[in-house]
């Protein structure tokens, strides 16, 4: 489930001035050379990104997350493709949850993923190049769930981008609908989804709707 407050602070911390002006600093300081060619990792990232993850549109991606587990995995994969990620904490304005913050600097990054900016883009790059089933993995662990019913589902509050997600399930040959603000998997496809991702945890949803 989606913690609002949490997001809303997530969103001020990322445009406070510190946060600019730091991430400025890693991004001249950290000049790497992108693994173009690991597209695995890629599509994992690229994934987070859309779910997430964020990035400034000039040099900085990130993640801000509070499960340990999946901000390590981010930060790995981070590795994985060349860069050299940061990390950090913090505490929520209520002080209840500990925020971490996985963040690196590469403009040949960010330049690639403004590339994919459209969803016919980013299909044809994990259709014809990338992995979709990597993608599939960072949308899941960023937005995902599953139901009491038993089906995986992932949330997203923009209709392009689930109807996007909806074309790459087909693409999968795993079926999907649209319901409300996610796209829900099929019971009868739970075990092929999770047999092809390896989130860091199969999250359950509320019992209540």
């Amino acid at each position: 489930a989606i913690d609002i407050d949490v997001a809303k602070s997530a969103e001020q911390h990322r445009n406070s001035q510190e946060v600019k002006d730091k991430l400025r600093q890693l991004s001249e300081d950290n000049a790497v050379d992108i693994d173009f060619g690991n597209t695995k990792v890629l599509s994992y990232v690229l994934g987070v990104v859309d779910g997430d993850g964020f990035h400034d549109r000039k040099s900085t991606v990130g993640l801000e997350v509070t499960n340990s587990d999946f901000a390590d995995k981010f930060e790995n994969h981070l590795e994985e493709i060349g860069m050299n990620p940061g990390r950090g904490t913090r505490r929520t304005e209520n002080d209840r949850k500990q925020i971490l913050s996985v963040w690196a600097s590469a403009k040949e990054l960010i330049d690639w993923i403004l590339d994919l900016e459209d969803f016919s883009d980013r299909y044809d790059w994990l259709s014809q190049k990338g992995d979709i089933w990597k993608y599939v993995e960072g949308r899941y662990e960023s937005d995902g769930n599953i139901h009491p019913s038993g089906s995986p589902r992932i949330c997203s509050y923009d209709e392009e981008a689930r109807e996007f997600m909806k074309d790459l399930f087909s693409e999968l040959k795993v079926s999907a609908t649209l319901q409300q603000n996610n796209v829900w998997v099929s019971k009868s496809d739970r075990d092929k989804f999770f047999d092809n991702i390896d989130p860091v945890l199969r999250k359950r949803g509320s019992k209540v709707e």
